[in-house]
């Protein structure tokens, strides 16, 4: 699914869909099950047990789901990789199992630093 459809999905659920509906594991259960099959309890349960997971664990769950992701470097859009490289300083980032590292591997080369 292309960002931009992506984008206007979660203004409609962040804008008009009351949060105890769209925060609820029924509406969220359904919409993840229809887009990843069977592999969306793993999904569901990542955020859960990732505080507690060791890196081989994570990295399991990435090789795991490697095949029912959506196929993008990045969630972000354009506009906000720009606003971050633009507004970025320092010269050492955190990436801490948030997605393939698209971003951390841009501000790598921005500012030089290690990750």
């Amino acid at each position: 699914m292309n960002r931009a459809v992506t984008n206007r999905i979660n203004y409609f659920l962040d804008n008009w869909m009351p949060p105890k509906i769209r925060d609820s594991r029924w509406l969220m259960g359904a919409a993840v099950r229809l887009a990843f099959g069977p592999k969306y309890r793993y999904f569901m349960s990542f955020k859960e047990k990732a505080v507690t997971m060791q890196e081989n664990e994570i990295n399991g769950y990435y090789d795991f789901l490697a095949d029912a992701v959506i196929n993008r470097k990045t969630d972000l859009n354009n506009g906000c990789i720009r606003f971050i490289l633009d507004h970025a300083i320092g010269s050492s980032i955190l990436d801490a199992a948030a997605g393939r590292g698209y971003l951390a591997g841009l501000l790598q080369k921005k500012c030089g630093g290690g990750i």
